[in-house]
């Protein structure tokens, strides 16, 4: 078994019929671990605000606003690119056996994604938002000023210059100006 860098984990039977809000904040070895998890230079904070909410007897709502400081490194130059996110998202989870899915999906009319499984009784918070922070990273994070090419904008455009010199068709204009 796998063991999580960010485990908060919370029994479905604790929310009964009411709502649990946890506060949640990621240690600096969390971090560190999460940064390696991720392939980031680093993540400096994790927090979140996770609201768990029964809506049937089978489906458990996890509502979560979560705040993180990450550094990356750019895709063109390997400089470190640090960021802010600050996101909401929605999960719901089930209880149901598979068996059961096609019942629940009827249910659940509307609903985007399928739900997670609820597994021996438990729901991983702290697994919810670190999943989500993945999916919130920027995939190809640049530092400011830099193109794909690997040029700042600025030498960008001075590079666009000297495409036009020695594009072939401009050389052929000027020796047909030449000839002239």
């Amino acid at each position: 078994m796998t063991t999580l860098e960010f485990s908060r984990p919370v029994r479905v039977r604790d929310l009964k019929n009411d709502e649990m809000v946890l506060e949640i904040s990621a240690k600096a070895e969390e971090c560190e671990a999460l940064a390696r998890r991720f392939g980031i230079i680093a993540l400096e904070k994790l927090d979140a605000t996770v609201c768990l909410r029964p809506e049937s007897r089978v489906v458990v709502s996890l509502r979560a606003q979560l705040t993180a400081d990450a550094v990356q490194a750019c895709v063109v130059t390997l400089a470190p690119v640090p960021s802010r996110i600050e996101t909401a998202f929605t999960r719901l989870y089930s209880s149901l056996p598979e068996r059961d899915k096609e019942a629940l999906e009827e249910e659940l009319l509307g609903a985007e994604d399928p739900p997670d499984a609820i597994e021996d009784g438990i729901i991983d918070v702290g697994e919810a938002v670190a999943e989500q922070l993945a999916l919130e990273l920027d995939p190809f994070p640049r530092a400011s000023g830099i193109t794909f090419d690997g040029f700042t904008t600025e030498s960008k455009a001075e590079r666009a210059e000297t495409d036009r010199a020695l594009n072939p068709f401009a050389t052929l204009d000027r020796l047909k100006k030449d000839l002239e």
